[in-house]
């Protein structure tokens, strides 16, 4: 008697553990199909490209963002993947993007700012990235000028922006910077309410913008000629060209 209430126990329960596996497995499939569907629901339908762009490719943006969020949804669209691309686009230097429910991206994006002028041509971010405009005299005339070979971007670039603020302690502005065939800079630099050409040797060029700086002090204490051409390529000294004397100013 106590075998058989034994063994009908065992079995009783064998049946409920069974049940509860199978409800349990159901559920679980259940919610799975229920989770499925809702990661398929909710697609991306809509992306607001928030900002003031004037040089980014907006071909180039779209196919980026159509290859980063297709076949996803609101849950599953990958945003740092997103964001990292996007700033690997030519002339972006900041980019967020937030997700509004259901179904639509913001895209925040800031411009890198020119900063400089190529060949009286193109624009040039502070990357180095290029883009040809039109009317760049016009529109763009209080930008710098640079000039060089067409694989000596980066190398003009650069040494504007070490010049640039040594010429500024001495009070100068640099205009324009060219490497020459010969691997000299000629520069232009307004300094005093006037232009002057200033040629630099290819190295050490730091040094030669100090002597700059100390050569334009000494000659604005002398205050009646100024110089229009400062050749500092000279180790033990400087060739200057003056400016002619207005003979009606006498």
């Amino acid at each position: 008697m106590n075998t058989r209430v034994l063994f009908s126990s065992l079995f009783y329960r064998l049946v409920i553990g069974l049940l509860l596996l199978l409800i349990c497995g159901v559920l679980s499939y259940a919610g799975y199909k229920g989770v499925l569907k809702l990661f398929q629901a909710y697609p991306i339908l809509k992306i607001d490209i928030v900002g003031d762009l004037n040089f980014v490719e907006p071909a180039k943006l779209q196919s980026l963002v159509i290859r980063c969020t297709e076949g996803t949804n609101y849950f599953q669209v990958p945003l740092e993947e997103l964001r990292r691309e996007m700033l690997q686009l030519e002339w972006i230097e900041e980019v967020r993007i937030k997700k509004v429910w259901p179904n639509r991206l913001e895209v925040f994006l800031v411009e890198l700012r020119p900063v400089a002028v190529w060949q009286n041509k193109f624009l040039i971010s502070s990357k180095g990235d290029l883009v040809e405009v039109e009317d760049i005299e016009v529109n763009h005339a209080f930008l710098p000028r640079l000039s060089g070979g067409e694989d000596q971007v980066a190398w003009l670039l650069e040494s504007y922006q070490l010049m640039t603020p040594l010429l500024n302690q001495g009070g100068g502005r640099l205009i324009a910077l060219e490497l020459t065939d010969y691997f000299h800079w000629r520069l232009s630099v307004h300094h005093g309410g006037s232009d002057v050409e200033v040629w630099l040797a290819r190295d050490k060029v730091i040094d030669q913008l100090a002597r700059f700086n100390s050569m334009m002090d000494a000659i604005s204490a002398l205050g009646e000629r100024r110089p229009v051409r400062l050749d500092l390529r000279y180790p033990q000294g400087i060739a200057v060209k003056w400016a002619e004397l207005d003979e009606n100013a006498l």
